[in-house]
C-alpha cells in the first residue's frame, strides 16, 4: 500500500520534469547551433 503511494507521488513530479528536459535540450540545441554557426565563420575567414 505505502509503495502504491510512493508510485502516485512520482507521476506527477515526473510529468513536471519532461518539459524541464525538453526546455534544456532546446537551450542546448540553440546554443550547439551558434557555436556551429561561429565555426563556420572562422573557417570562411581562415581561407580568405
Amino acid at each position: 500500500m505505502a509503495y502504491h503511494g510512493v508510485m502516485q507521488l512520482q507521476l506527477p513530479y515526473m510529468q513536471d520534469l519532461i518539459p524541464l528536459f525538453e526546455r534544456q535540450f532546446v537551450l542546448l540545441y540553440r546554443q550547439l547551433k551558434l557555436y556551429l554557426e561561429h565555426w563556420k565563420n572562422n573557417l570562411q575567414h581562415l581561407k580568405l
